[in-house]
């Protein structure tokens, strides 16, 4: 998104105070509460008349709920979206407290709290819930980065779903083509993906920046991992699993790239994220992936981009191709 007059910064004002209104509503469990059915007023559910009547407009606006008099439900599309998850939110409190030290964080580069990008190994129920998440939303994404795959790799290839968290792609890979998938990932989320797969795939735990690696493969897939890693630890990663590769085996990387084709305003705040959240991740451009691959020895990488889903695939050839 461009600014081009002062009423655009309005409307990004307008779709903050939005956003801000659905966060305080899941933080104060309304939406959970009003997931039974039943018609519930301000007291019933904890909150103020005045609070209720002024945020509940909004929500209204949104098609989540509806009123009768003083009394509230949540509408069929709400409900949907309360069973699917997508409404189970932190507090407005939570997520912007956070936002509002990005000034401290211009100056400084240090991050505002420091998380693993929602995997959390000191909290398994944490980790669960985020994989089963990303699961959830992941159904397009998957089937888009296998279409892409089809014609790149060969059959019954060996892959190595490096930080592979909830399996699904590496699963559909399998499916598909008939390819021979290591997930390697922390024991939790190596836990969740063998209840799902079981022995269909195998399994690595540890940490892909010092595990032993296994192999070798003929590709390797980071799906959504390059933008919590900094310059220097993805340049020994990618000097890592250069050497677990078939000679001339691919290098697959997923994720929001600036300039990969897709919505930049999608990359550059996720960007933002990075910085406010992690130490050293953030979103990196096409020339900046493909000066980091070429100088570990690979080609320089061909992009595909998959503007539906807002993210690019970065394929690149080993040594030896």
């Amino acid at each position: 998104m461009k600014l081009f007059e002062e009423s655009d910064l309005d409307s990004l004002r307008r779709k903050t105070l939005i956003y801000a209104t659905l966060r305080a509503w899941g933080g104060q469990g309304l939406f959970e509460a009003l997931a039974g059915g039943q018609l519930r007023t301000a007291e019933d559910l904890g909150v103020s008349e005045r609070g209720l009547d002024v945020t509940g407009q909004v929500i209204q606006e949104l098609g989540l709920v509806r009123r009768d008099g003083n009394r509230w439900e949540l509408t069929p599309v709400g409900a949907d979206l309360w069973a699917r998850g997508v409404l189970d939110l932190v507090s407005a409190q939570d997520f912007f407290g956070t936002l509002a030290k990005i000034d401290q964080v211009l100056r400084t580069g240090d991050p505002a709290r420091k998380t693993t990008i929602g995997v959390l190994e000191s909290d398994p129920e944490h980790t669960r819930s985020f994989l089963e998440m990303l699961h959830r939303r992941s159904e397009t994404s998957v089937a888009a980065t296998a279409d892409i795959l089809r014609p790149l790799l060969c059959p019954s290839a060996r892959i190595l779903d490096a930080g592979g968290g909830h399996g699904r792609y590496g699963e559909v890979l399998r499916l598909r083509f008939g390819s021979r998938v290591t997930l390697l990932d922390c024991d939790v989320a190596v836990d969740l993906a063998q209840e799902r797969y079981g022995s269909e795939q195998s399994y690595i735990v540890g940490d892909f920046m010092d595990c032993e690696l296994g192999g070798p493969y003929d590709a390797v897939l980071l799906s959504n991992i390059v933008h919590g890693l900094g310059p220097e630890e993805l340049a020994r990663l990618l000097g890592r699993l250069v050497a677990c590769l078939v000679p001339g085996g691919l290098l697959v990387l997923k994720d929001m790239f600036v300039g990969g084709g897709c919505d930049p305003e999608i990359a550059a705040a996720f960007g933002v994220q990075m910085l406010l959240a992690t130490q050293s991740g953030r979103t990196y451009s096409v020339d900046q992936i493909t000066e980091l691959v070429t100088a570990q020895g690979f080609a320089p990488p061909t992009c595909h981009p998959v503007p539906t889903c807002g993210f690019s695939l970065l394929v690149s050839a080993g040594p030896g191709a």
